[in-house]
């Protein structure tokens, strides 16, 4: 009898054990623990009561290393960089030229699509 309930205590204690950190790719990181995944994000664990999940906390620009925060942005060397959270969850990370006009792009483009259609109707 005494032999079963330390069994089961060690089986609680080792699910205590899992539910204080996060594993990724076989290492284990406590609560509030960063690290670099994919080359371009650092992620962030994040324990409950019930279990761990891990988030998106920066994108990092390649091959420069600058950190930019959830819904943050940059603009460093002729460059504007974004890192946003999606309504649907994921994240998103553009970089942009720092001069580039999003407005006269869209004008541009419209005008250019006007014009074609023009085109197509005078023939």
């Amino acid at each position: 009898m005494m032999i079963k309930f330390l069994g089961s205590l060690l089986a609680i204690a080792a699910c205590v054990e899992i539910a204080t950190g996060c594993t990724h790719n076989g290492v284990t990181y406590q609560n509030g623990d960063e690290w670099k995944a994919n080359e371009n994000f650092i992620m962030r664990c994040i324990t409950h009561e019930n279990g761990w999940k891990t988030e998106v906390a920066a994108c990092i620009v390649p091959n420069k290393g600058y950190k930019i925060p959830i819904n943050g942005k940059l603009v460093q060397d002729g460059m504007k960089y974004t890192c946003e959270m999606t309504s649907e969850g994921s994240t998103r990370f553009n970089a942009t030229p720092a001069d580039f006009n999003f407005e006269k792009k869209t004008i541009l483009s419209d005008l250019l699509f006007s014009s074609f259609i023009s085109i197509i109707s005078i023939k």
